[in-house]
């Protein structure tokens, strides 16, 4: 008789080993899959945050003037500590060529804008520091 339980606890012993291989073998394809599916969504959510910003583009090139894309991309490149401040200093992240072609301007017609900023005591620029006067601020 103890031969006899001896092998029924070895044979449930064996089934609940097999049964939390099988729980741990679900629960790593499980995870597989969750991570997946956290990949998809963060992807999707991704491709529709850009598909939003290419549509925002196409109906202000479409809509605004050339001072409005340019105050634009000055209102998205500043710094969100700095909106409440006074004098403001936005230092242009690439060169003016490549802001005039993503804002769907020549690049003289980008300089013409900033001149009449300038002119207007709205912003001073100096190279690839634009200095934004406090009073445009309002505007911005």
């Amino acid at each position: 008789m103890l031969a006899n339980d001896y092998s029924i606890c070895v044979i449930k012993t064996l089934r609940t080993k097999l049964w939390f291989s099988s729980i741990l073998v679900q629960l790593n394809s499980l995870t597989g899959s969750l991570y997946l599916h956290d990949l998809a969504h963060k992807m999707l959510a991704s491709m529709a945050m850009r598909l939003h910003q290419l549509m925002n583009d196409v109906e202000s090139y479409s809509l605004q003037s050339s001072k409005q894309h340019v105050i634009g991309y000055m209102m998205r490149e500043l710094p969100e500590n700095s909106q409440n401040s006074n004098n403001i200093v936005l230092t242009l992240s690439s060169n003016k060529g490549v802001i005039a072609s993503r804002l769907n301007l020549t690049q003289e017609h980008f300089s013409r804008t900033l001149n009449e900023l300038t002119t207007l005591g709205l912003i001073q620029v100096d190279g690839k520091k634009i200095h934004i006067a406090g009073s445009a601020t309002f505007f911005l």
